[in-house]
């Protein structure tokens, strides 16, 4: 059974992916985009260090987007 804490996180979390297609739906750059989604992972408890260690060994579709997100997460340690 899911507890009200759990569907609340549920809740919040598809909250913040609505937020972000809602930005691409826009067409706010993919630097604001980027950094829209760190600043959220940050608050939410990654750290930088978990950021710059990201691994997704092979996955086209995500390589530019992640590249960008490990460098910031090394640049930020």
């Amino acid at each position: 059974m899911m507890t009200l804490g759990i569907v609340t996180i549920l809740a919040i979390f598809v909250g913040l992916i609505a937020f972000l297609y809602h930005m691409q739906n826009k067409h706010y750059s993919f630097t604001k985009r980027v950094f829209a989604s760190l600043g959220l992972g940050i608050a939410f408890g990654a750290t930088t260090e978990q950021l710059g260690m990201m691994d997704f060994a092979y996955a086209p579709s995500f390589a530019r987007t992640w590249d960008i997100i490990n460098v910031a997460g090394n640049v930020a340690k």
